[in-house]
């Protein structure tokens, strides 16, 4: 019997799911790429601070999810986002930040009781 395949997550995908479920105010703002490169940059924070979630990295549900100060999170991802050419608010980060989070609920990574 074949075991059931973990949720794995996609960045590509969660761009898209992320910009799906944004406001249509950060919809006319932000395109997708930017959004990618928030990602990545949030991937960026998590290597700094130690936590090893990549893409495609099967992380044990415990890690799930990271365990990190938000308005850290946020301060890293938003100066960073200056040396791209890119401003964005920090109550714009943080809608895009739990849509990510919603992602990561409907893929399955996350549990809806753990955020």
């Amino acid at each position: 019997m074949k075991a059931p395949n973990k949720p794995t997550y996609s960045i590509h995908e969660a761009t898209q799911f992320i910009y799906d479920n944004i406001s249509n105010g950060l919809k006319a703002r932000y395109r997708q790429e930017q959004i990618y490169l928030i990602l990545i940059l949030q991937d960026d924070y998590y290597d700094l601070k130690g936590i090893n979630v990549h893409e495609g990295k099967e992380v044990p549900e415990s890690d799930l999810p990271p365990i990190v100060e938000e308005n850290d999170l946020v301060e890293f991802i938003s100066k960073q986002t200056l040396f791209h050419n890119t401003h964005i608010s920090k109550s714009e980060l943080k809608e895009i930040l739990q849509a990510e989070l919603q992602y990561c609920i409907y893929i399955g990574i996350v549990n809806d009781s753990k955020k």
